[in-house]
């Protein structure tokens, strides 16, 4: 068997460990539902309209577009995440989260703008596989705050390999 392959068996069952077992542990009271926005980095596309939904006690839906534009390069972005909540003991009405899911990315590069003797026009769309993990505090009041670091891989013609994007959200919450 190659070496390689022994190696990447053995990380993704301590990996497999690690996720079941953060599975079992306990969960904090979260919101019904929250919309608004994240803004993010290279990952998330600088802003995002973001919707989360509340699944059972212990788990809830993430839901994003996000739009980015310049003068040669526009994109549209949806990504789809299941994000595990826990409870955050230090704080009251404070938890800590973390997610996987994946997205799709639509894109058009045009820098004829940029450039008037190069003319490059192109357009196409990748995949993502995405990993969340963060921190959220929910105020007395309807407002959801929330620090988030979310890395993955893009597989695609324009942009592929590892992406990684610190971000935070603010959430009008219902």
């Amino acid at each position: 068997m190659n070496f390689k392959i022994l190696i990447m068996k053995k990380i993704l069952f301590v990996l497999n460990i690690i996720f079941f077992g953060i599975l079992s542990m306990s969960s904090q009271e979260i919101v019904d539902n929250a919309i608004g926005v994240r803004i993010g980095s290279y990952g998330s596309f600088g802003g995002e309209v973001s919707y989360q939904k509340k699944i059972d006690n212990a788990s809830r839906a993430e839901l994003n577009l996000g739009f980015t534009g310049y003068t040669y390069y526009n994109s549209i972005r949806a990504t789809a995440l299941y994000q595990r909540v826990f409870d955050f003991t230090p704080l009251d009405n404070m938890n800590w989260y973390l997610g996987a899911g994946a997205g799709v990315t639509t894109w058009k590069y045009d820098n004829r703008y940029y450039y008037d003797y190069y003319d490059y026009n192109d357009s196409g769309a990748y995949f993502s596989v995405i990993g969340q993990g963060g921190v959220d505090y929910k105020f007395d009041f309807p407002l959801l705050v929330s620090f988030d670091i979310r890395s993955g891989l893009n597989f695609g013609k324009f942009d592929k390999g590892v992406f990684f994007s610190p971000g935070v959200s603010a959430r009008y919450t219902f």
